[in-house]
């Protein structure tokens, strides 16, 4: 997973407002000297935190040798369940390509969509000025 800047900023305001609850460890402790039964201790004093969040962090953090490498688990994902069937799919490719009352950004991703199976929030990246349907 590849941690966004913004989240590694939020990370780090929270810990620097030492906000109860925000960072693992015990205040005052430099990233480095964190140690894995820091990161399992805090986990289960604060369950429900987005533990995918401080493992990004702490691979970003390791990865730039500021801290060791520490694992959290991540709970499983579920695979895919709702998928459309053929037919339905090529309908709705259709309507992407030829219905005029939906906006050009609109028609453009869900052909996107149907034609190659991008990840929504990869479309959302394309600037919309560059297509002309």
């Amino acid at each position: 997973m590849q941690l966004l800047p913004a989240t590694i900023q939020t990370v780090l305001r929270r810990v620097r407002a030492g906000q109860e609850g925000a960072a693992p460890g015990r205040w005052g402790q430099a990233l480095s000297d964190l140690r894995q039964d820091d990161i399992e201790g805090w986990l289960s004093a604060h369950p429900g935190r987005r533990s995918y969040l401080i493992n990004g962090f702490l691979k970003w953090a390791n990865s730039r040798g500021l801290a060791r490498q520490i694992t959290v688990a991540t709970p499983p994902r579920d695979d895919p369940a709702n998928f459309l069937d053929d037919d339905r799919r090529w309908h709705e490719l259709h309507r992407c390509l030829t219905d005029d009352g939906l906006s050009v950004p609109a028609r453009v991703a869900g052909a996107l969509l149907f034609l190659y199976g991008l990840q929504p929030n990869r479309v959302l990246i394309l600037p919309a000025r560059t297509f002309r349907l």
